[in-house]
């Protein structure tokens, strides 16, 4: 917890100043961050005396105005792209697509793109609704983005041809599209729901109920639209859309709501101004080539700016198209002869047009950039090819090399172990002394007595028996053994670690260090080498999207594609099975190095090679294990594909077994042949803790009614029922629709054993290619937060709400304060021993080494904000407050690094009388 303690601090036997009991965290992220949760659980489980809870949960934080621009937290580098009171941002879309679910949004490839990168796959979102956040996908089947140019045209990016014609003219996002929200986290989160803008879904019940209702002939009939195709409307909403002519013909003779593809944002305008648009609509215009060309007056400019109707602009004309022409003709037509009730626009377009127009609008969320996508490899601090200790002789990389040219022999607490041939005591496996094989040697701190066998306490007195002691390493010896043995050149570095901290003190063998370090690997705390990914659920996937033949999949067990049909063809869409995953390239290619690394580790001792891959194509079909940093339990996988991001796809019950849902976070991944062999529970820390995020155990097989609960609450229907759009309008807890939503808990309470699973959207790619996460190419934070601030200020939903108040108060300011605070008690350090000093000695040297002490805080640190600060408080800020806590923040850092220009007065030695009064 970030509460600093008041005394007893910088203890060597402690590894902080802060409070460690983790109270506060318990509070906050257990039941004031999950409120709503426990409440679900407390009603469930019909506890009593938990009442004050549901006060917890209903209690919101204040959205409008000067309260929503205080109470978000906005983190520098991190912008917020979306508000839930203003539109512009995300639109909800209630639906699952095969990577949505479990805390995990889709959005549309293009927002990604006109978000500059900021948000790609993988990137957190730190979110108002239904969860605090979840990892994106891109889902191409929803509402896209519409921008505006730096000409004034306005364009609704339909498709990566339109996105790359206006890419480098775009001046402000006008809509960034929808986001999809899964149902099943709503359920999870026990939410109130918010209204769904009309879509395609719903349109294709309102069709589907009328065709039930009046037969699907009548309605060809009376309608003029084929059976065929009103059927293809009916099963692939997405896909097939009727043309502006149809949906008329559907509206008016159908009894059907008019299409989504044809409605407008009618609800961000008045009644007058639709008048307005009507009379400008009726005026004189010409057409050219399916553009309809009419006078540019500025505040129709507006109106069609609010509607989101696409239009080029030049000084004089705007040029619409010929569907929304006809759409606001149709639908404007009559205006100015039905007199302005000055109320619903909504209303009023049905009056004048006889044609059921619904809200497109819906609702909206709040949403930030939070944790960026990880894939990488997971490295101690500072970094180790192998678990054996060097102390200070290898520096501060812990270089075995280097410490074995200063001196060949070292001391440091090795394990002790006994020959069972002429009982020499060393540490090696195989006695130095006659070649013999030797066991663990322990010794009893108190009795004396000897053990064998690895044991923590003596079972003869309860004392504690230790294994290890102070012993000499020839260094260079060792090295050249391995050197030996191999018959290679030394790696240019090889690091082991400054001690052990496992009880017993065991070490790994040189031959393991020298070949992590040849295959540019590092180990972890308990001997396995790891990669950790961000997580994110999948459900479905076709053999294109995961990049794997048919053939490989066939031979995988994938015969058949969701509806049955044998798999033949590459676009066929396949159920994930539960234990089955897809990798991130950049994981695959590190697991090529690990196996291997482990083919030449078995060839070298005499053992035949595991492996012998040549690509990362040979990785299909093998197993690796998952865990999660907060357990102990491994969960086995089999690899079936890979992707161009940063992620690793999974079934919602794989990560659940691990214990995560995907929410931003990674876990690791590892070889399983690497944690067979190389982990060992003689190598955990002794400390607390130390046996967290080690693969004690394995789980072989996922029972997936035996996993979370989360896994549990994914929904799994094919299509969202027009009564839960209705429960949504009126806001409706999610609670009152759990009878009729679908999800994995009820398939498996049925007996489907978890397979069977449907989506309601379907999903193109996986990935977005050729785009770069932006937060993580930007080298500097002072790049960030000016990437932050240009991409904020051409996002329409949030340029004007204030949040660079946020930015300044919630990081900058207090990282001003804290860095100046931090370099006036600052520490200073040995640049050998790494010893730290809370004051410099008098020497101005270290007492054990007799070298230069370092800073620990230097002076960039405190200046990198300071132009920008300044900037801000003059520029952009509207506190008058923050403005002036601002501007003296930054006037402290400039005196505290300014000489001063007072001159200093000539020190001259005084006589003790001189301040003895004369009349004593």
């Amino acid at each position: 917890d970030e509460i600093p303690v008041p005394s007893y601090r910088d203890l060597d036997r402690i590894e902080t100043n802060f409070l460690r009991g983790g109270a506060l965290r318990v509070v906050n992220d257990g039941i004031v961050g999950r409120a709503k949760k426990v409440l679900k659980t407390v009603r469930s489980m019909n506890m009593s005396g938990w009442d004050w809870i549901e006060e917890l949960a209903n209690a919101s934080v204040s959205r409008g105005g000067d309260d929503e621009e205080s109470a978000l937290e906005v983190i520098g580098g991190r912008p917020v792209v979306s508000l839930s009171d203003v539109f512009g941002g995300f639109r909800i879309r209630y639906g699952r697509a095969f990577a949505t679910g479990m805390a995990a949004y889709g959005i549309h490839p293009l927002a990604m793109k006109v978000l500059k990168g900021y948000i790609v796959t993988g990137t957190q979102l730190k979110t108002d609704f239904p969860g605090k956040g979840g990892i994106v996908t891109p889902v191409d089947v929803i509402e896209p983005p519409v921008v505006k140019t730096k000409k004034g045209d306005v364009v609704k990016l339909v498709s990566e041809e339109v996105y790359r014609r206006v890419a480098d003219s775009i001046d402000q996002i006008l809509f960034l599209g929808d986001i999809l929200v899964s149902v099943g986290d709503c359920v999870e989160n026990n939410v109130e729901l918010r209204p769904a803008g009309y879509c395609e879904e719903w349109w294709r019940n309102d069709l589907a109920a009328k065709i039930t209702e009046k037969g699907l002939t009548s309605i060809a009939e009376k309608t003029g639209v084929s059976e065929k195709r009103l059927q293809l409307f009916v099963e692939r909403p997405f896909m097939v859309k009727p043309s502006v002519q149809e949906a008329f013909a559907l509206s008016i003779h159908g009894e059907v709501p008019l299409h989504p593809q044809y409605l407008h944002f009618w609800t961000n305008i008045s009644v007058k101004q639709a008048v307005e648009l009507a009379k400008w609509l009726k005026g004189p215009f010409q057409s050219i080539n399916s553009k309809h060309l009419f006078p540019n007056i500025p505040d129709v400019k507006h109106i069609l700016e609010a509607l989101l109707v696409e239009h080029e602009t030049t000084d004089k004309m705007i040029a619409i198209g010929d569907d929304d022409f006809k759409v606001l003709q149709h639908l404007l037509g009559n205006a100015e002869n039905v007199e302005e009730d000055g109320g619903d626009v909504l209303a009023f377009l049905r009056k004048v047009s006889g044609t059921d127009v619904r809200d497109k609008r819906g609702s909206s969320l709040t949403a930030r950039m939070g944790r960026p996508e990880k894939a990488g490899p997971r490295k101690m601090s500072p970094a180790a090819h192998f678990l054996f200790p060097v102390g200070m002789a290898g520096e501060a990389t812990r270089d075995l090399l280097t410490a074995a040219d200063k001196t060949a022999v070292v001391a440091v607490e090795l394990v002790t172990r006994r020959c069972v041939e002429c009982g020499a005591i060393g540490w090696k496996v195989v006695c130095e002394s006659c070649g013999g094989e030797t066991i663990l040697h322990g010794t009893c701190r108190t009795c004396r007595k000897t053990f064998s066998t690895y044991v923590e306490k003596c079972d003869k007195c309860d004392g504690e028996v230790f294994f290890s002691t102070v012993q000499r390493v020839n260094l260079r010896e060792e090295l050249s053994a391995v050197l030996k043995q191999t018959s290679q050149s030394a790696p240019a570095r090889m690091s082991g670690v400054k001690g052990l901290t496992s009880h017993a003190k065991i070490p790994e063998s040189f031959l393991k260090g020298f070949l992590r370090a040849r295959h540019g690997l590092f180990v972890y705390k308990d001997g396995t080498i790891r990669f950790d990914v961000t997580n994110a659920p999948l459900t479905h996937f076709t053999p294109t999207q995961i990049g794997t033949p048919v053939e490989k999949l066939v031979s995988l067990g994938y015969l058949h594609d969701i509806y049955g049909q044998p798999l033949v063809s590459e676009n066929q869409i396949l159920e994930l099975k539960p234990q089955d995953i897809v990798l991130s390239r950049k994981a695959a290619e590190h697991l090529l190095k690990v196996a291997r690394y482990i083919d030449d580790l078995l060839h070298y001792v005499g053992m035949e090679k595991l492996y012998n891959f040549k690509s990362i194509n040979d990785l299909l079909g093998q197993l690796v294990a998952g865990l999660s940093p907060h357990t102990y339990v491994a969960v086995v996988a089999r690899i079936i594909g890979f992707v161009d991001a940063e992620v690793n796809f999974a079934h919602p019950v794989f990560h659940a077994a691990k214990r995560r849902d995907c929410d931003g976070d990674e876990d690791s991944i590892m070889l399983l042949a690497d944690v067979l062999m190389n982990f060992s529970r003689l190598y955990i820390p002794d400390r607390i803790g130390g046996k967290m995020d080690t693969p004690l155990l394995i789980t072989r097989i996922v029972y997936p009614e035996e996993v979370d609960e989360q896994a549990h609450n994914v929904e799994v229907w094919e299509n969202i029922p027009n009564e839960f759009y209705a429960m949504a309008s009126r806001r409706a807890k999610i609670s009152e629709c759990r009878n009729f939503v679908r999800i994995l808990g009820d398939d498996l309470s049925a007996g489907f054993e978890g397979t069977g699973l449907m989506f309601t959207h379907p999903q193109k790619s996986l990935v977005v290619s050729k785009i770069v996460s932006a937060y993580k190419s930007l080298e500097t934070m002072l790049e960030k937060i000016y990437g932050q601030l240009e991409l904020m200020e051409s996002i329409s939903a949030v340029r004007d709400a204030g949040l660079v108040d946020s930015i300044v108060s919630s990081h900058i300011l207090p990282d001003i304060i804290g860095n100046v605070k931090a370099f006036m008690v600052q520490t200073f350090r040995c640049k050998k021993c790494n010893r730290k000093f809370r004051r410099l000695p008098l020497s101005g040297k270290c007492p054990y080494c007799q070298l230069d002490l370092s800073l620990t805080v230097f002076r960039g640190n405190v200046e990198k904000y300071i132009t920008l600060a300044r900037e801000m408080a003059e520029k952009k800020l509207r506190n008058p407050y923050l403005i002036e806590r601002t501007l003296s923040a930054v006037e402290n850092v400039v005196d505290l690094f300014t000489p001063s220009k007072k001159p200093v007065d000539k020190t001259v030695q005084t006589k003790l009388e001189a301040f003895v009064s004369d009349e004593t």
